[in-house]
Formats: C-alpha cells, sequence, structure tokens
C-alpha cells in the first residue's frame, strides 16, 4: 500500500470516532444535533456535557434514526449503541438496538456529578450518501430536594402545641 493510500485510510478510521467539544447546559437549557453517518464505516460519536449548576439533576435525552426503506439506515451495536457515564466512566444507561428503526431514550435519570457523557455506536449502511442520520436532543433541570423532618421535629412540634393549650386553658380558667 502506498503512502497516500495508508494517510487516507488512516484519515478514514480515525474520522469514524468522534468526540465533540464539551457542551454546557444552564438550568432547564436543552441541546439538540442532527447528524449524517458516513456509508460502511462503524462509528462511535461521544457527546460530553456539563452541567453549569450545583446539586443533583434530572437529564432526559432521545436518540431517533431517520429511516428511509434501505437508502438512509444504520444498524446500530446490539448491546451499547446508546451509553450515559459520569465523570467517572461509571455506565448509569445503556440501550442496544431493538429493532428495526433505532430509537433510544430516557426522561428522567438522576446524575449527582456534573460531567457527563453519552456515547452512540454503530455503522451507516443506507445505500445514498450520507447513509444514515439520526437527531439527538437532550434536556437537563436541576433536582429540587424535599427535606424529609426528622421524628424528633414532629415531636417538638407536638409538644409545644400541647404546651401553649396548656396554657391558654390555664388562663381561661383563672
Amino acid at each position: 500500500m502506498k503512502f497516500p493510500a495508508k494517510l487516507c485510510m488512516a484519515l478514514a478510521l480515525t474520522g469514524a470516532m468522534n468526540a465533540y467539544a464539551v457542551t454546557s447546559l444552564q438550568d432547564g437549557s436543552t441541546f439538540s444535533k442532527i447528524v449524517n453517518v458516513d456509508s460502511g464505516f462503524a462509528f462511535t460519536h461521544t457527546y460530553n456535557f456539563h452541567l453549569d449548576f450545583t446539586g443533583p439533576a434530572i437529564i432526559g435525552a432521545s436518540v431517533q434514526e431517520l429511516k428511509v426503506a434501505d437508502l438512509l439506515d444504520i444498524d446500530w451495536a446490539d448491546a451499547n449503541a446508546f451509553v450515559v457515564r459520569d465523570a467517572l466512566n461509571n455506565v448509569l444507561f445503556s440501550a442496544g438496538e431493538t429493532g428495526p428503526i433505532g430509537s433510544f431514550s430516557f426522561d428522567s435519570l438522576l446524575l449527582s456529578t456534573s460531567d457527563f457523557s453519552i456515547t452512540l455506536a454503530g455503522e451507516g449502511i443506507g445505500k445514498l450518501d450520507p447513509a444514515g442520520t439520526y437527531a439527538i436532543a437532550l434536556f437537563a433541570a436541576p433536582t429540587q430536594v424535599t427535606p424529609v423532618p426528622e421524628p424528633a421535629s414532629g415531636a417538638m412540634l407536638l409538644g409545644g402545641a400541647a404546651l401553649l393549650g396548656f396554657m391558654a386553658r390555664r388562663r381561661t380558667q383563672r
């Protein structure tokens, strides 16, 4: 294989694995993107996110393949087509292809870290160029943690109400 052919092959293989720049998400913000994939190459696209607010958050995401017969088609990875990982690379959500049309989603994944990533993997097998198209959408919102009162707080409240009732009754008896 000559040098230019090796260079073209190396560029084609490295182009199949894309790691996109970190996208910052503010309170209640969304992210969406439409992506075309080339024919005959396996792809792994990783989207990195950072939440610009503190505290736990809920995220929801959806990936939908645009399929037109065998003209636009993606063969999604069977086991890990759609993977969400936290900053420590722990898998928070994972889904594989379950049918002829790739559609993956979740609506309330609780995050405790501000950095996470979504990885999509498959291969464009359609007859057109581009061979396949998918859309990804994501939303993020902080969660409101509702404090649960301690049992002692309830006891103090009842004790204080009883004391007030006792004092009011004592005043009316005088």
